[in-house]
């Protein structure tokens, strides 16, 4: 049974969720800054998103342009924007599986498919796979546009791990059909059908057992257990170093690590943390450096694994940052380093 949204306490969701939205104002030539200004929500956070974000702000937003500037499928060019595959391990992971079915499970366990305000959920019946997406939470507004955004992203997200191979038998979606002409048809090319049951996918379950072109079971293995061992080494009667360094591995390589995200994480203004670390001898910064030479040095030593997927995974926004925060650490180039253990 979804839980009641409280706006006083708000669901914080990341702030990735909105990426693409100057991108599809662009294709469509919409001004934002009226329901920006509206929901409380700063362009530059559009731009480079980080930390999280209030569920009802981003639910407002997306649900405003659509209504004012009369374009219902607003949703749905915002999730055609954005990157296929989020960033960090998460990621990494879903595309080194051996499978599709397996990407799909890792990405329920480990990345958006299994946040806070939603759930996916997949099963088999007469040769056809259903993925369907449930929300968490009872929310009393429109849910049109983030929905719509949810299973374009999810059908890109397949799409890019199949390498094209993916063709959907039909689309459902709950909500009434909007006037879009066959906008839907033409770039899901299946079927559409609305006020249906659910909002979910629906493909046949032969997919789910072929093999992805970028799978790697070596690599595979050692992504998944960097993910479950951080997911279980946790302590909230840690110090505030080690809290901090635990939720940079926690979550490495997305919006929300850097030094407002982990605030709100830990529920602490940044200025707090910052004062405990500097106590501590430490700062923000010296930990995220840490982590991320620590993990680096983890996959270097014990996988092949390509720079720009490990710069990736780490944050870095490419491989040449990387080699050079690297070797600001090292002293020589991860590629150096690699090829002397």
């Amino acid at each position: 049974m979804p839980t009641p949204y409280q706006a006083n306490n708000p669901l914080l969701v990341n702030a990735e969720i909105l990426l693409g939205s100057l991108e599809a104002a662009a294709e469509l030539g919409l001004d934002l800054t009226p329901s920006l200004d509206k929901c409380g929500i700063h362009r530059e956070q559009l731009k480079s998103p980080k930390g999280q974000m209030a569920f009802h702000k981003v639910v407002t937003f997306l649900e405003d342009v659509a209504s004012r500037c009369n374009c219902p499928a607003f949703g749905f060019f915002v999730g055609k924007h954005q990157p296929p595959l989020r960033f960090g391990p998460p990621s990494q992971l879903s595309k080194l599986s051996p499978d599709l079915g397996s990407a799909i499970e890792n990405g329920r366990r480990y990345s958006l498919m299994n946040s806070q305000e939603s759930l996916w959920e997949l099963h088999c019946n007469d040769g056809y796979a259903f993925l369907k997406r449930h929300n968490r939470v009872a929310y009393e507004g429109a849910l049109v546009q983030l929905h719509t955004l949810a299973i374009t992203l999810v059908r890109n997200a397949m799409v890019s791990l199949t390498a094209g191979q993916l063709h959907l038998s039909y689309v459902t979606f709950s909500h009434q059909r909007p006037d879009v002409g066959g906008l839907y048809e033409r770039y899901f090319n299946a079927p559409i059908y609305f006020d249906h049951d659910f909002d979910g996918l629906v493909f046949p379950d032969s997919y789910l057992r072929q093999p992805l072109p970028t799978a790697d079971a070596e690599l595979y293995a050692l992504v998944k257990g960097y993910l479950d061992s951080v997911q279980e080494d946790y302590s909230i009667h840690a110090d505030m170093p080690t809290r901090v360094s635990q939720h940079i591995r926690r979550c490495l390589g997305t919006s929300v690590c850097n030094l407002e995200g982990v605030a709100q994480l830990l529920d602490q203004h940044p200025r707090a943390i910052q004062r405990e670390l500097g106590a501590a001898g430490t700062t923000f910064r010296q930990q995220l450096l840490d982590v991320r030479q620590e993990v680096a040095e983890r996959y270097l030593r014990s996988s092949g694994i390509a720079l720009a997927d490990l710069a990736d995974m780490l944050g870095y926004r490419n491989v040449s940052a990387f080699s050079r925060a690297f070797k600001n650490y090292r002293g020589v180039s991860p590629a150096t380093w690699r090829g002397a253990i």
